[in-house]
């Protein structure tokens, strides 16, 4: 179970950064959609199966409060978590994380200009000291190596999809 539920947030990340992608280039409209369906299915599987639900759901409803939502390919992967998360109960949900994950969530959405806090947010750092904390706080390190497979991925695809891009209009 843990190995699945750290493979589920690497490819989270994948799937994340190229819906990003596809939205931001405009490319590939009904493709998006299939991808923002893939990686809501993803984020929902883990918020239904597992402690790392109040990280997750933190994640994405930060996410809708900073505007991040601004696309149907995003609106697609939120609606994908929010219909089974209304129905099926979470296990190990936990109030007090899920805030806390949901301001450090938030603050990664910030910019700021000056100061050390800068740099966390231009590098987006807060959700993973965050999640540092509370995994050497709760004795739990799924939830650090979740965000940090997630960003993994992210930053692969980063990288890989305009070169995959790029070798397509070559």
């Amino acid at each position: 179970m843990i190995a699945e539920l750290l493979a589920l947030s690497f490819v989270t990340g994948l799937l994340v950064k190229f819906a990003d992608d596809i939205a931001d280039m405009k490319l590939a409209f009904n493709y998006g959609i299939y991808v923002g369906i893939a990686y809501g299915l993803c984020i929902a599987y883990v918020v239904s199966q597992s402690p790392l639900s109040s990280l997750w759901l933190a994640v994405v409803v930060a996410m809708i409060l900073m505007n991040k939502v601004n696309d149907v390919i995003h609106a697609a992967g939120a609606v994908t978590v929010a219909l089974p998360v209304l129905f099926i109960p979470l296990k190990e949900f936990n109030f007090f994380y899920f805030t806390v994950f949901l301001g450090a969530a938030a603050l990664d959405e910030m910019r700021f200009e000056r100061g050390w806090i800068s740099f966390i947010t231009k590098h987006r750092l807060s959700l993973e000291i965050t999640a540092l904390a509370v995994s050497v706080y709760s004795m739990n390190p799924l939830f650090f190596a979740s965000i940090l497979l997630f960003d993994i991925g992210y930053r692969i695809a980063a990288f890989v999809f305009p070169k995959l891009l790029a070798s397509r209009q070559a």
